[in-house]
């Protein structure tokens, strides 16, 4: 679907509370809206009871079959206006920006992926990840934890850095971000994985362009047609775009994802 389509009809907002039911783990009372959701990812992703992220992760896949998650028509699948973090939200991360997580804006988005969660963990090792981000002239990735044990399910964490440049027609900007990934097992046995993005300060550099802060959540959920993705990103930036531009931008990322895998 073109941006253009997308601005006349748009995206979702996020849905409100009791859409859905909460996880069957009567120990755990993960959310079950969207908004409330996204934060609980951020905040509970190194909880050391690990049900308590699996909690999140088995919501996302509930609140996922509420939506055609496999639609070519993105607007079907999104979200606009997720609601801000706070700074409990983030507190466990380290941040010197100096910016309040209150001010950044989210959206988000579902995609169901036809290839497996070992695929996609096969992405996470590049460290050249232009090919998966068309945003991106320049991605490259550093793993610093656990790249060998990871992929196999022999440790449950894996860790990263990454120098990232954006550049399109409208702007032109760097930053540095910290991503981690967690393997996660749910109720059923199913083994997801829960990741979060953060940047913990503002970039080294001369663009007036700058991003001033940035959070994301994401999780891949193997199921029968393959691996359910899902994403929330967070942003307060120097420029202004549009959350219908930052969704078709996010999207382009994810469907290039199955592009790369599919060659």
């Amino acid at each position: 679907m073109s941006i253009f389509l997308f601005l006349i009809f748009g995206c979702k907002d996020p849905i409100d509370a009791d859409t859905v039911k909460i996880s069957e783990d009567a120990n755990v009372n993960a959310p079950t809206d969207l908004n409330g959701l996204t934060s609980y990812l951020f905040q509970e992703w190194d909880n050391e009871n690990q049900d308590v992220l699996a909690a999140g992760v088995e919501n996302i896949e509930i609140l996922g079959a509420e939506y055609p998650t496999d639609s070519s028509n993105f607007s079907e699948r999104s979200f606009e206006g997720v609601t801000a973090m706070s700074s409990d939200d983030v507190s466990d991360v380290e941040l010197t920006h100096g910016y309040n997580p209150e001010d950044a804006g989210g959206v988000a988005i579902f995609l169901q992926s036809q290839y497996s969660i070992d695929d996609h963990v096969s992405i996470f090792l590049l460290e050249d990840q232009t090919p998966v981000e068309p945003a991106s002239p320049y991605y490259i990735r550093t793993i610093t934890d656990d790249a060998d044990c990871f992929p196999l399910l022999e440790c449950d964490v894996m860790t990263s850095e990454n120098d990232i440049e954006r550049k399109n027609i409208l702007v032109d900007t760097e930053h540095q971000t910290q991503k981690v990934w967690r393997w996660v097992t749910l109720q059923d046995g199913r083994r997801a994985i829960s990741g979060r993005t953060w940047q913990p300060a503002l970039a080294d550099t001369d663009k007036d362009d700058i991003i001033y802060q940035n959070y994301s959540v994401e999780v891949w959920i193997p199921n029968d047609s393959g691996t359910l993705r899902f994403l929330t990103t967070w942003s307060q930036n120097s420029f202004e775009f549009s959350d219908a531009l930052i969704l078709g931008s996010v999207n382009d990322a994810l469907e290039a994802c199955d592009d790369y895998l599919v060659e």
